[in-house]
């Protein structure tokens, strides 16, 4: 009984010392792990606090540049707007500082071309009518100028049948002529004279410009799309990339123009225009040729057709045989019999030039070629104007300018008068057994003759 009174004594001991020390433990564990979940939790706010902040921050500064930017848009909106309308109050102001400044001056040279009941005498043109269109069109845009050109051809101060004012040097770039196809206003500007200004990008399309002068002038992009231009003369423009469909070309002199790129058909090349001498043609590197004005000069017609002779058995027209010189073509002019002295002539309208020689300058240049080498050639040359009144009658000996095997390539050179309508052509030659390649052809020379 004692035994297990000890015993269960000894166990309520040992219980009580581990209640003991699981109450001590429990004591120190449970502080330990609030402290621990504290400061964990402690950390975690801390944290949390800090990307907050930082978030914060961050979203403070991105507001702060977005207000900036918003600020910034809106002073460049400002000034942007402030700048447009300052130029929209320039640009008007401009505007109407040009239309009074063309109203002016239409209304001035109309009084004055009035006072003068349009007779204008060449110091008046030069000195009173240039300076002032010169003037004015320095500060005009290009639709007012374009009004300005049509007031000085109506007031037949640009025309170029009655003694033009001369406008060289002036700034026409972008001048717009056109006319629609199916408008009522006529299109009529006949003797248009604007040599020696500048006229790039200008259009003047479905206008009618019968003997327009545009001498010299640039025109670079210039568009002339169903445009008639009878007889218009382009002596030495810059016509690069110019517009010509369905433009009337024909009696046109495009002598030493640049024509490179232009939109010219083989019609208008070869049968309308009036000469290409010189020209750059549109694939910028061929050299145009100037027409030969004699009638069957090289025999290719097959016959003496075109000349009158004294005596027509003296010659007659013969084919080469082996002929491999594509210059003689196929025919050539044989001399009959023991005829030393042959005289063969002709007569050449040349009309259709009137326009081109009227400024003077031009020059007919004579070739020919015979056989045998040692033969004299002789040109005589009459011309008449248009009342068949006799204006030359030179004669030109033709220099020997090459000898090709029994071949002699002659040629000479004379001036040709303002008003030449006819030209009387005559050959003399002396020896010759083999005439071929009569050659007369009208060229600017950069002289005048009256």
């Amino acid at each position: 009984m004692e035994e297990k009174a000890m015993i269960k004594a000894n166990s309520q001991t040992t219980r009580c010392k581990t209640e003991k020390f699981l109450q001590i433990i429990s004591a120190i564990i449970i502080p330990l792990v609030i402290a621990i979940a504290t400061i964990v939790i402690t950390v975690q706010q801390n944290r949390y606090n800090q990307a907050t902040r930082e978030n914060d921050l961050d979203i403070a500064q991105k507001q702060r540049e977005q207000d900036l930017l918003i600020a910034n848009q809106t002073r460049e909106q400002d000034r942007e707007l402030n700048t447009r309308q300052r130029q929209q109050e320039q640009n008007l102001a401009d505007q109407q500082r040009q239309e009074t400044l063309l109203d002016n001056y239409i209304r001035d040279t109309s009084q004055l071309i009035l006072s003068l009941n349009f007779s204008y005498t060449y110091e008046i043109r030069e000195y009173i009518f240039r300076p002032q269109a010169l003037a004015v069109l320095r500060q005009l845009d290009a639709k007012r100028k374009t009004n300005v050109i049509l007031f000085l051809h109506e007031s037949g101060l640009l025309s170029s049948g009655e003694d033009p004012i001369s406008l060289v040097g002036a700034n026409l770039d972008g001048l717009i002529l056109d006319i629609e196809e199916d408008t009522a206003f006529h299109p009529f500007l006949f003797d248009l004279a604007l040599s020696y200004t500048s006229l790039v990008n200008a259009s003047f399309n479905n206008r009618q410009l019968r003997y327009a002068d545009f001498r010299y002038t640039q025109m670079r992009g210039v568009s002339f799309k169903g445009t008639t231009l009878l007889s218009a003369d382009f002596y030495a423009a810059n016509l690069r990339n110019a517009k010509f469909s369905n433009a009337n070309l024909r009696g046109a002199d495009f002598s030493s123009t640049d024509l490179t790129g232009c939109d010219l058909s083989d019609k208008q090349l070869y049968n309308e225009i009036l000469t290409l001498d010189d020209a750059i043609l549109p694939d910028g590197k061929t050299l145009g040729k100037a027409p030969n004005i004699i009638i069957n000069g090289d025999a290719e017609l097959g016959s003496i057709s075109g000349w009158n002779l004294e005596n027509r058995n003296n010659i007659t027209a013969a084919k080469y045989k082996n002929q491999t010189n594509q210059a003689y073509g196929q025919w050539y002019f044989q001399v009959n019999g023991n005829t030393t002295q042959l005289n063969m002539w002709q007569r050449i309208d040349v009309s259709s030039y009137a326009n081109m020689v009227r400024y003077g300058g031009i020059q007919m240049v004579l070739s020919m070629e015979a056989s045998p080498s040692d033969s004299t050639c002789k040109m005589y040359v009459k011309t008449f104007d248009s009342h068949n009144a006799e204006l030359q009658n030179e004669i030109q000996i033709l220099s020997k300018l090459e000898v090709e095997g029994d071949f002699l390539y002659t040629s000479g050179v004379l001036p040709c008068r303002r008003d030449t309508n006819l030209i009387d052509i005559a050959i003399q030659t002396f020896g010759a057994k083999i005439i071929d390649n009569i050659h007369v052809s009208l060229k600017h020379s950069g002289y005048s003759i009256g």
